[in-house]
């Protein structure tokens, strides 16, 4: 059970400060004449407004769902899937106009003060991205770990366009196409892994990995068990495997243990109901 009131709340809180860098980066392209600046502010916006309308889903589901229901948590799963469509086309709509800048270039110009302001993005992202860290696993929330993540990339890109300011005044206008070009395809894969990651729990499939080491432990039951059917599902970055059971196992608690640490699954025995 997650306090999903509380990740909306935080995923809110976060909104203002992604447009505040927004704002600041998209001056600073605009200004400066770099598409890989401007590449990074467009970021920030996509990530203020997914994840205010995350926090917003979230919060009407715990209205309406009540504190701790698993609708929830496939609320989050979707709108995380979706979140990651629309960066992944960010990113690919950043490919394409930093191959265009390489073909067609422009200048690019440098002052401390955008170098500055930069690198105090930079810190921000950064204090963002361990100040997520303990909520993140205290509620289990595949968004507030995305957003985490997402932190943690948004400083390295930065550093990035950081340096694309400094080579781009001294060896050429042609860095600023190619630290475009990488910043592009850095968000399209990872927004791709979250498209597969999210993909996965939608359509209830476990992780790779998950059904064989699932399906060894199965295998060591006593016969007098006798499975009769196996459901597994996906709430969240949560992975449920229900097991129906003539008897339920001496050692289910055991196995139960076992399930979670070796392949993060979630076992559940469940007895037939026996004719009289």
């Amino acid at each position: 059970m997650r306090a999903y009131k509380k990740i909306a709340l935080i995923a809110a809180a976060l909104v203002p400060v992604n447009f505040a860098l927004f704002g600041v980066k998209l001056y600073i392209g605009l200004a400066s004449n770099s598409i890989a600046i401007y590449s990074d502010g467009i970021n920030n916006l996509f990530d203020a407004l997914s994840l205010g309308v995350t926090a917003a889903a979230l919060y009407f589901t715990y209205k309406k769902s009540g504190r701790f229901l698993s609708s929830a948590a496939r609320t989050e799963t979707l709108f995380t899937f979706l979140i990651s469509l629309v960066i992944a086309g960010t990113g690919l709509y950043f490919i394409y106009n930093a191959l265009e800048r390489f073909f067609y270039p422009a200048p690019v110009w440098y002052t401390n003060g955008y170098l500055y302001v930069l690198l105090g993005s930079v810190a921000v992202k950064l204090a963002l991205f361990f100040a997520l860290r303990r909520p993140a696993r205290r509620y289990a929330s595949g968004v507030l770990r995305a957003a985490g993540r997402d932190s943690l990339t948004d400083a390295l890109i930065t550093v990035m366009t950081a340096l694309t300011l400094l080579i781009s005044n001294v060896g050429g206008v042609s860095f600023d196409a190619v630290f475009g070009f990488v910043i592009g395809l850095i968000i399209t894969v990872s927004a791709v892994r979250q498209i597969i990651s999210t993909g996965r729990a939608l359509t209830d499939t476990p992780a790779p990995g998950q059904k064989g080491a699932l399906e060894e432990l199965l295998a060591s039951l006593p016969p007098e068990t006798e499975i009769l059917r196996t459901t597994v599902s996906r709430a969240g970055d949560e992975t449920l495997c229900f097991v129906t059971v003539q008897n339920i196992p001496q050692n289910a608690q055991t196995l139960q243990t076992e399930a979670f640490a070796t392949c993060g699954v979630t076992l559940r025995f469940v007895a037939s109901e026996k004719e009289d």
